[in-house]
């Protein structure tokens, strides 16, 4: 079991849930299954957060995620949040003996959901800009991940850009 660490910031869920709704049809999902921690270091090189910081001042991404953080179902979503513990997963069997994922049985508990992973989100001094990984596998054929650029204007967070690193 994985111990929590330092809380994830009630902005980061009102951020993590933009891009949420963008990436899924919400309003046809009964349920949104997501990994209940972070992904942690493994998702951004030095050179891209050197140039993040370099262009937009975000100078904390890799220290943010360098240990996985225990989300909390805090998303402002209407649709019904399932957080999956690393424990759970393994319980659920949903890992065949070949070693792939058996999204079958997965569906038959999940309906439609894809199972969604998560990083920290990271932010310039200012709180204009706002940085994060958003993984999204449907199944063991279709899935993504990209990085996503917010902005904050007047208060509001909107994706400013997508980068799709991951495509299957």
């Amino acid at each position: 079991m994985m111990k929590k660490t330092t809380e994830i910031e009630p902005e980061e869920h009102k951020i993590l849930a933009v891009v949420l709704k963008k990436k899924l049809d919400l309003a046809h999902r009964r349920t949104v299954v997501i990994k209940e921690y972070t992904s942690g270091k493994r998702l951004l090189d030095e050179e891209v957060a050197r140039g993040l910081y370099e262009l937009f001042g975000i100078r904390n991404f890799i220290e943010r995620n360098r240990e996985p953080h225990e989300l909390e179902n805090r998303f402002p979503l209407e649709t019904n949040v399932v957080l999956l513990s690393e424990e759970e997963i393994e319980a659920g069997s949903w890992v065949a003996a070949s070693g792939y994922w058996n999204w079958d049985k997965f569906r038959s508990q999940y309906d439609d959901s894809p199972l969604i992973e998560l990083s920290r989100v990271s932010f310039d001094q200012d709180n204009k800009w706002a940085y994060l990984f958003f993984r999204l596998q449907a199944n063991s054929e279709v899935g993504f991940g990209s990085y996503f650029l917010l902005e904050n204007r007047q208060g509001s967070w909107g994706i400013n850009s997508e980068f799709l690193v991951l495509n299957s």
